[in-house]
């Protein structure tokens, strides 16, 4: 059995962490930008291409023979992946147009559940009881945090349907990165995947009738953190993350991203956390350090 590295795993919990932070930024970033939902994605990757082809360049120059796409296997499942993110993009950002935040943070938190399965099926990571018990907890904690307001009315049925495929999607790229990672690097990953990616949420918003160009600097500023910080920074934690630890542990630290969301709702809107979310918090929380007992207990297993 493969040896883990105790500080390499720490540091991965980390950076799904400053992820979780990372995606909480979005709702927010889509309600202040100037363009529209589906452009608001793609503006993320457009701008943040150069810095990770640069970054890809630079990774090749430390290896004598770099690891790059050569395959049309490689190529497929980097587009593949590429081409997830893109549609769950679409819907996640589509979904807080028709429904509710709340709603559709819930719906998005159900990832683990899929992960697990899809993790239990390809890579046969073993779902153990403490695993199984994580999962709960972080569902539970999920619905703590919204505070008992989920509700499927058919007002708010497209926007929640968006919502779930939107979780799917995430679900179905978490996993085709989990198979990426034990043969590219991060920058490879990024720069190769966010080809399709921008191709898929371009086209879309052109044909969608958003509109495209932000039209002040404050705009723009919201497009370009986008693309720094969720995108360079937080996807990038999130692929070395899931480099050394599960995919289904890297879901469940998405977890977070709600509790992030509602401090955040409260800096930016005034909107209060209730002690319903504070305690969603910490249960969450707690699923994802019981998350960890099966990977100690393998380590230290003869």
């Amino acid at each position: 059995m493969e040896q883990i590295n105790p500080k390499k795993q720490t540091l991965a919990i980390v950076a799904g962490m400053i992820t979780a932070f990372a995606l909480a930024c979005v709702p927010i970033c889509v309600r202040l930008s100037e363009v529209g939902p589906t452009a608001t994605g793609f503006y993320r990757f457009f701008l943040s291409f150069p810095f990770l082809m640069t970054w890809m360049i630079f990774d090749h120059m430390k290896d004598q023979v770099p690891k790059t796409p050569r395959s049309a296997r490689d190529y497929y499942l980097i587009w593949l992946a590429g081409a997830f993110l893109a549609l769950d993009l679409i819907f996640w950002h589509w979904s807080m147009v028709h429904t509710s935040v709340v709603n559709a943070m819930l719906l998005s938190n159900l990832t683990p559940i899929f992960v697990a399965l899809a993790s239990w099926v390809f890579f046969h990571e073993r779902l153990s009881v403490p695993l199984g018990v994580a999962i709960v907890l972080a569902v539970i904690g999920s619905m703590i945090l919204v505070g008992g307001t989920f509700s499927l009315s058919a007002s708010q049925g497209m926007g929640d349907l968006m919502a779930f495929f939107s979780c799917l999607f995430f679900s179905a790229f978490l996993t085709t990165i989990k198979t990426l990672t034990s043969k590219f690097r991060t920058p490879v990953i990024m720069a190769w995947g966010a080809v399709p990616t921008m191709y898929i949420l371009v086209t879309t918003a052109y044909v969608s009738g958003e509109v495209m160009i932000p039209k002040s600097l404050f705009g723009w500023g919201v497009v370009f953190f986008l693309a720094l910080f969720v995108h360079i920074l937080g996807q990038g934690l999130l692929t070395f993350s899931m480099t050394h630890i599960s995919a289904t542990l890297s879901a469940m630290l998405m977890c977070l991203s709600p509790m992030f969301s509602g401090v955040l709702a409260w800096i930016f809107f005034k909107e209060g956390l209730s002690m319903s979310q504070l305690l969603g918090g910490i249960v969450v929380l707690g699923g994802v350090l019981i998350a960890r007992l099966p990977q100690k207990r393998e380590r230290i297993t003869p």
